[in-house]
């Protein structure tokens, strides 16, 4: 039987308090749970208000905002503080390299409580 449009990347959520510095750490496994090397990948994360916009609200690239690095080039470091309203997007991380869908799901901001 054939699949079509079959996502590979993981379905993950993400929470994020505005106007913090977002820094998610990810590690990349394959499906035997060995480390998945990404250097030398160009990577790219889009966050939008709804799927089907054609342009991001942010957007965050390797080398500038996600930083490649570990004992086996597998984690991912995020670092970027964002200003975005309180609600739920859409986003996607992408090996632009071999293009393959590492995570998506939702990006939900919530604005802080104290001031």
């Amino acid at each position: 039987m054939a699949e079509l449009n079959n996502i590979n990347g993981q379905n993950y959520d993400i929470k994020y308090y505005n106007k913090n510095t977002f820094d998610l750490i990810i590690e990349a496994y394959d499906d035997d749970d060995e480390p998945i090397s990404l250097s030398g990948k160009s990577l790219k994360m889009q966050i939008k208000k709804n799927k089907s916009d054609s342009a991001a609200v942010v957007e965050m690239v390797s080398g500038t905002d996600i930083t490649i690095g570990g004992d086996d080039n597998n984690r991912l470091t995020f670092d970027k503080e964002l200003d975005l309203e309180e609600r739920s997007y859409y986003y996607d991380l992408l090996n632009v390299t071999d293009k393959d869908t590492i995570l998506f799901g939702k990006f939900i901001v919530t604005e802080e409580v104290t001031t």
